[in-house]
């Protein structure tokens, strides 16, 4: 949430007032005399002043509003047209008029005087759907009050800045506020908020534009090994590397990162996020005792808190993906059948971010058809109902589907599932990828593969599926079958020369990228 607490705006606003509301701030050597609607002007407003600072809200808003509608206002000085304008945008915005207030304020931060609070009030009252008013307001207080961007919430800019990514007509916005985010430090370094695909997408819009320079610097406040695992492997990053060197060394990188998430989730004891986002990096580092050790002391903390009080604040909305990287680590382990029973715990619990747990079920039919599970496989997806997913989810459910038909040696009902697949395959083509890899389709799947490679909005997510990575010590049957179709897979011709194409092939200290 970005927007002050009603009743608070008003205060928030006089905060940053200049004391001497009663001065009279005239110039002095004017040869002309304020005329005598312009002094009664300057009476009403330092009556109004008076009364908001003693907490008298009672017709405060009528008060103002008049001084602001009175034709004399024009008189007054600048700075105390100013004040009455805020003071007017602040008593709105208490009074829940967001578009009466956020009118007063774009006239109050068009003057000279504007200050922090003016510009905070405008961008709390501006309406969420306009996103170029939003962008705007954003730009202006990081450039000139980057410690100002902590009393909004990091998520909230995270997702402004996200949801503006593919509309054309906001491109320069955005990048001007993302730039003025990376250069007022923000999120900082305690916060549990990870900024690094803002990060990441102004490198590649400071290398669309030629401005290696800007790249490089930005490119050095990334951290997560995804992201510079693809900029040790794909081509668009060639520019980058020799300056980049010791940060693409992703080995340190992890180590950095880990402790990173170790002190984001110490400094905030209250979230279970955080605490699964470690989870989640040691499982990646093949680090599975340390992360199993982290979810059994979480568990019992969890366990002793008294239901009144729960361990976690967000205990309720992320306790399912907790137990559902328990079930990912004790498959890992060769603990299959703990795994399953704790995936399956995972899709009864409340997801509040996913309605009916259906990634968590989704999960769990996968695990159990690459455990050669099939028929229990498709049972697990049976009951996703049209409006549980989004068109990728669905691409993962009938990837379950059409690998558990594979296993089955159900052609039919395989090409009825590929065929779904096929039709979306824009949506999740690492999916259809998927579904041809356990038909043992490897002409079909390298043509996925190579149309992934070429496609330059695909391509990060198909190199970073074709590196090298640490094997895990425990396979099942059909995952040891599927490591080795994909080895038959990169050494074919054809999908070496679209790999050279579009990057390289390195070995990499990690389960996955992710």
């Amino acid at each position: 949430m970005r927007n002050l607490a009603i009743g608070m705006a008003l205060a928030f606003s006089l905060a940053a007032t200049p004391a001497a509301w009663a001065t009279d701030t005239s110039d002095p050597t004017l040869s002309t005399p304020p005329t005598q609607a312009v002094g009664a002007e300057q009476s009403r407003l330092d009556a109004a002043l008076e009364k908001a600072g003693n907490g008298v809200q009672t017709g405060l808003i009528e008060d103002v509003r008049a001084v602001v509608d009175d034709p004399a206002f024009a008189g007054l000085p600048s700075d105390r047209r100013f004040l009455a304008l805020k003071l007017l945008g602040a008593v709105l915005y208490d009074a829940k008029d967001m578009s009466g207030a956020h009118a007063a304020l774009v006239r109050a931060t068009q003057m000279d005087e504007a200050d922090q609070a003016a510009w905070k009030l405008r961008f709390y009252s501006a309406d969420d759907a306009d996103k170029a008013e939003n962008l705007l307001c954003l730009t202006v207080i990081a450039n000139r009050w980057p410690e100002a961007l902590g009393d909004v919430k990091a998520s909230y800019i995270g997702d402004l800045v996200r949801d503006t990514a593919d509309k054309p007509p906001l491109a320069n916005a955005r990048q001007q506020a993302m730039a003025a985010l990376w250069s007022a430090h923000w999120p900082g370094d305690q916060s549990d908020y990870d900024a690094d695909f803002i990060w990441k997408s102004l490198v590649d819009l400071y290398l669309d534009q030629g401005q290696t320079d800007k790249a490089l610097a930005v490119a050095q406040s990334v951290s997560t090994p995804r992201n510079l695992i693809l900029f040790s492997v794909d081509h668009r990053y060639d520019r980058l590397r020799q300056g980049l060197s010791d940060h693409l060394d992703i080995s340190k990188a992890q180590a950095l990162y880990s402790a990173h998430l170790k002190a984001v989730a110490d400094a905030h004891p209250d979230s279970l996020d955080a605490i699964n986002n470690l989870v989640w990096e040691l499982r990646s580092e093949a680090r599975l005792d340390d992360a199993l050790g982290l979810i059994q002391t979480t568990e019992s903390r969890i366990n002793a808190a008294p239901s009144a009080k729960p361990a976690f604040s967000d205990t309720a909305s992320r306790l399912a993906w907790l137990e559902n990287n328990k079930a990912y680590i004790l498959n890992l382990l060769g603990r299959e059948q703990e795994a399953v029973t704790a995936l399956q715990a995972a899709t009864k619990l409340p997801d509040p971010d996913d309605g009916n747990n259906v990634s968590e079920v989704i999960n769990l039919g996968a695990m159990l058809v690459n455990q050669g599970h099939p028929q229990e496989g498709l049972e697990a997806v049976a009951h996703i109902r049209k409006d549980d997913a989004s068109m990728f989810g669905w691409m993962q459910a009938w990837d379950v589907r059409a690998c558990a038909y594979a296993q089955l040696h159900d052609t039919a009902q395989f090409q009825a599932q590929l065929k779904l697949l096929l039709a979306h395959e824009a949506d999740a083509p690492g999916a259809l990828q998927d579904a041809y890899d356990c038909a043992d389709d490897l002409d079909d799947e390298a043509a996925v593969l190579i149309r992934r490679l070429n496609n330059p909005d695909q391509r990060p997510d198909a190199l970073l599926s074709s590196q090298t990575y640490v094997h895990p010590g425990h396979d099942s049957a059909i995952e040891a079958a599927a490591f080795a179709r994909w080895k038959r897979l990169v050494a074919r011709p054809d999908v070496q020369k679209a790999l050279a194409a579009a990057g390289r092939i390195i070995d990499i200290p990690r389960y996955d990228a992710d």
